[in-house]
């Protein structure tokens, strides 16, 4: 997600919501306390920020003026405001790019506008269709669902839309009337359910000739919700965000179950392996107690492996589910190598291999303890690949905007076949058969879900032939 831009002169309230968004949204902040210091930072850079968070009442705009800045820089805004009467209200929805308002001082008042900047973002790739032959009734519709950044199109018979839909499996969402010409909305949503489920399309139906049999006809029928016209801006705004959550929460479900089996089906087979080996061991030493020693050596080395995959699997299932409590801070990049560099550099005398860190002052937004794991995997994984002797180069960069952390070793790289299954989990990098490869396979995937937690991106490349790889984590600015 890109930045976010919150204009608040009271600076204990900025700093809670600043405190709040980044932990909840792990995206930037920046403050400033008048329109002038909003005008200076999106003038210099606009193209950074998603969205603004407008205080109503600032010392040098009054009387909703900030919203002004909606127009001016074409950025979508959440306003935040002590009070709404009507009227101000219906001032603030007057413009096109206002999204939602939000009362300062209620108690789900933070964690409303996280959820609506999420949705907002999400939003981006929504693509609606609106199905009514009236023209003021689809440019309300438009006009709302776009304000939400919702991609529209507008139709005006069931006949269009159906044809429609046949060509855009991507129309995650249908807002139809009920009287249409030729084909009504009910019949056309039957039709639609044909094809499309629950967990494919939401189906918002609208009338204006609202009865309780219309509104049942059209939840009956397949639809998902109803509004009685004329509606309001936020009726339409609320229940198509809410139903886009529903069916979004959906879909994360699916994909959660199908990682979930696919991850027992993976784990269940390289149980198995070691708990073998246990199985064979306690039967050697039954026949042959004259080598218990050598036996029970074997046992614990079997053990450990299993302990170090059931701790693997665990960590893995709790990033995927997203149970992770992601604390983020403001750390500088040496701070960070720096309780982690002496027991790997232990590790590194083992081979002659030196470490090498260039931190050129760079400062971090991230979890100290959830990127340390990552960090302190990537340097060990570099380690056990390099050539005896070698250097492994760490070093933090600002690239194109972005925070970069790049760990390069000179061991005998990786085939470009292998750099795309080193996410997977259960694939071991290098020969699974060399002695010292304990690697139980979830290492790298684990990174990866650990840096999709902070936004970010990981990757490896391969360097010349024989001269290893390069890990790359990017973390945004």
């Amino acid at each position: 997600m890109k930045k976010i831009l919150l204009v608040e002169d009271t600076r204990s309230f900025a700093a809670m919501v600043v405190s709040q968004l980044e932990q909840q949204l792990h995206a930037q902040v920046t403050v400033c306390a008048t329109k002038a210091e909003a005008i200076k930072e999106l003038t210099a850079n606009r193209a950074d920020y998603f969205i603004a968070i407008l205080d109503l009442c600032l010392p040098d705009a009054e009387k909703s003026q900030v919203v002004d800045l909606t127009d001016d820089f074409e950025i979508p805004a959440i306003i935040f405001t002590g009070n709404v009467h009507n009227s101000v209200r219906e001032d603030l929805l007057h413009y096109p790019r206002v999204a939602d308002y939000v009362i300062k001082n209620r108690p789900n008042a933070m964690e409303y506008v996280a959820e609506t900047i999420r949705r907002l973002n999400a939003n981006q790739l929504v693509h609606a269709l609106v199905v009514d032959d009236s023209r003021l009734s689809r440019e309300l519709a438009r006009n709302t669902l776009q304000s939400q950044l919702i991609n529209v199109t507008t139709l005006e018979s069931a006949e269009q839309a159906t044809a429609y839909l046949d060509h855009h499996p991507e129309v995650s969402l249908v807002v139809t009337d009920g009287e249409l010409e030729g084909m009504d909305g009910i019949a056309l949503t039957t039709e639609m359910r044909r094809t499309r489920g629950l967990k494919d399309l939401i189906i918002i139906g609208v009338s204006g000739n609202y009865s309780r049999t219309k509104s049942i006809e059209f939840l009956k029928a397949g639809a998902n919700d109803f509004l009685s016209k004329p509606f309001q801006f936020e009726e339409l705004s609320q229940r198509a965000n809410s139903n886009l959550n529903i069916l979004s929460q959906m879909r994360e479900l699916e994909i959660a179950k199908e990682n979930q089996r696919v991850l027992l089906d993976m784990a269940a087979n390289n149980i198995s392996n070691p708990l073998g080996k246990m199985v064979a061991i306690t039967g050697l030493m039954r026949q042959k107690p004259a080598a218990l020693d050598k036996y029970l050596e074997l046992m614990e080395t079997s053990t450990k492996q299993l302990m170090s995959l059931v701790t693997g699997i665990v960590d893995y299932s709790k990033a995927c589910m997203a149970r992770l409590n992601i604390r983020q801070q403001h750390i500088h990049c040496q701070a960070l190598f720096q309780p982690l560099l002496p027991t790997l550099e232990d590790q590194a005398r083992e081979k002659n291999i030196c470490i090498s860190f260039e931190h050129n002052y760079v400062n971090l937004t991230a979890d100290p303890v959830l990127l340390g794991q990552v960090l302190n995997n990537l340097i060990s994984n570099a380690i056990q690949f390099s050539m005896e002797g070698t250097l492994i180069d760490i070093s933090c960069h600002i690239i194109n905007s972005r925070k970069v952390i790049q760990i390069r070793d000179q061991g005998s790289g990786i085939s470009d076949q292998d750099l795309n299954k080193l996410f997977v989990p259960f694939t071991k990098i290098g020969n699974e058969h060399d002695a010292n490869n304990q690697s139980n396979g979830l290492g790298l995937a684990l990174c990866k879900q650990l840096i999709d937690a902070h936004s970010g991106t990981i990757w490896f490349t391969s360097n010349a032939p024989l001269a290893g790889v390069t890990a790359h984590i990017q973390l945004p600015q």
